[in-house]
């Protein structure tokens, strides 16, 4: 938790502070990033539980460097999943539901070079949600369902490079959690 801290006082303090030619994302290059989310946006609180915390995956193709000073721009996709379970007693029986969130689509970054080893960036994701449910337990019918719908992100986040190729990740936004920790590999 104290190096998520200095990480975040990090990137706040160097929004201010003016790039010095640190080319950590050219184009050609792709970020693959694993993280777990922390805070979904989707069903919690009271009688509700984790199953599988928010997980997920996003890709960044650099395409584009120097449109705004330092900066790259990098198209990519996103996938992230997230499942949590209601659970309640009925009359001596248990019964409730089980929650599966998937989150997919394409997104578009701006990355913005702050030090040698440290990178800001922000973007949009425009996608589908998938939402399914279970009822599970001593109910008759056991009915499952599902539905779907346009979902959208808009993120910001940062990088620290502890390798050439590597770097912790930490984002904020709406995708299938509200912060995702993670590492980044650069291809």
């Amino acid at each position: 938790m104290k190096k998520f801290l200095i990480l975040i006082l990090l990137l706040s303090s160097g929004l201010g502070m003016q790039a010095q030619q640190a080319d950590n994302f050219e184009p050609g290059e792709m970020f693959i990033s694993p993280a777990i989310g922390l805070g979904t946006p989707y069903l919690g609180g009271f009688g509700y539980s984790t199953v599988l915390p928010p997980i997920s995956v996003s890709v960044d193709y650099a395409i584009e460097q120097d449109i705004v000073d330092e900066g790259t721009v990098s198209v990519g996709g996103y996938f992230g999943v997230a499942q949590n379970r209601y659970r309640a007693d009925y009359f001596g029986g248990e019964y409730g539901w089980n929650f599966t969130y998937i989150v997919i689509g394409p997104r578009g970054t701006y990355t913005y070079p702050i030090e040698e080893n440290l990178d800001i960036y922000g973007g949009l994701m425009l996608g589908y949600n998938i939402a399914t449910v279970k009822e599970v337990g001593d109910v008759p019918g056991n009915a499952n369902y599902s539905a779907g719908g346009f979902a959208y992100d808009f993120f910001a986040g940062g990088r620290y490079y502890f390798k050439d190729n590597m770097a912790a990740m930490v984002e904020l936004g709406y995708g299938v959690s509200i912060l995702r920790l993670g590492v980044s590999f650069k291809l």
